[in-house]
């Protein structure tokens, strides 16, 4: 067993919680860091990612996320990562130099900045704690599309998600609209563990001016990428010896990614006559 530094270890966590796997040989942990028989005295719960390979019979910490004293928290406990890779998680049950602060539900970015707190009321007579936590949306997650253009050929490649993370695939649709008319549409797996899957687009001959696309996707229940009050998403492209890619957008605080691309709300009605049909 190995630490986050490549250093082999005898122990990697204590008293955790919440194993959660999220590929085939990656697992996800709260470590609480409680009775640690190396630091008797360690007070540093964190996030941890274990990569295991079996081959080789090692495992390895490959990504971590330690909280500051105030974060201790002796039991319970959660973590996940993310579709735009920031940890979310819950110090469960925190304390600090025997004072009880409550739970603590953050945001992690790359940086190991916290970009979203909450933090449960402190009530004499009442303890609010936390055993798990989970993110959900209603909705599936769309990414802005990777646009690349050579000569009158232009390709586009979404990266979508499901609406949390599952154990198991699911089955939806997606429909592709190119300057208000629907061009192409069809099936779409999303992967278990809220792995992204791709969406791919190629035109040939397009006329020379802007142009914009949009990439709706349905999750199999009738939820739409587009149906938010956050989708804010616009991506419009110009072909010509001087193409220009404009993206506009907004993403939630919380970190998942919202932006869907182009501006297409008045064909709700229309997409899901067609999904009837």
């Amino acid at each position: 067993m190995f630490d986050i530094n490549g250093r082999e270890r005898e122990f990697l966590f204590f008293h955790p919680h919440s194993l959660e796997k999220i590929s085939e040989n990656e697992f996800l942990l709260f470590d609480n860091d409680y009775h640690n028989q190396t630091n008797l005295i360690n007070r540093q719960s964190r996030f941890i990612c274990i990569t295991i390979d079996e081959d080789s019979m090692t495992a390895n910490i490959t990504r971590e996320w330690i909280g500051p004293e105030e974060y201790f928290s002796h039991v319970w406990g959660d973590c996940d990562l993310l579709p735009n890779n920031n940890w979310f998680g819950v110090f469960g049950y925190t304390q600090i130099r025997g004072l009880e602060t409550g739970s603590k539900f953050v945001e992690v970015n790359g940086e190991g900045e916290i970009v979203w707190l909450l933090e449960s009321p402190l009530e004499q007579e009442i303890k609010y704690t936390t055993y798990r936590v989970e993110r959900v949306r209603f909705t599936p997650i769309v990414s802005t599309p990777a646009f690349t253009s050579s000569g009158n050929i232009s390709h586009f490649e979404w990266d979508v998600w499901y609406n949390f993370k599952a154990r198991t695939s699911f089955e939806g649709e997606y429909y592709i609209y190119l300057d208000d008319q629907l061009v192409e549409d069809g099936n779409i797996t999303f992967p278990k563990y809220w792995h992204p899957t791709q969406v791919n687009y190629t035109i040939e001959g397009l006329d020379e001016g802007k142009h914009e696309i949009t990439l709706i996707v349905s999750d199999g229940e009738g939820h739409l990428s587009n149906e938010s009050e956050f989708y804010t998403g616009e991506f419009k492209f110009r072909i010509g010896q001087n193409y220009l890619a404009v993206t506009l957008g907004v993403s939630l605080g919380i970190g998942i990614p919202i932006i869907a691309t182009s501006v297409i709300f008045v064909r709700k009605t229309k997409l899901k006559n067609s999904l009837k049909q």
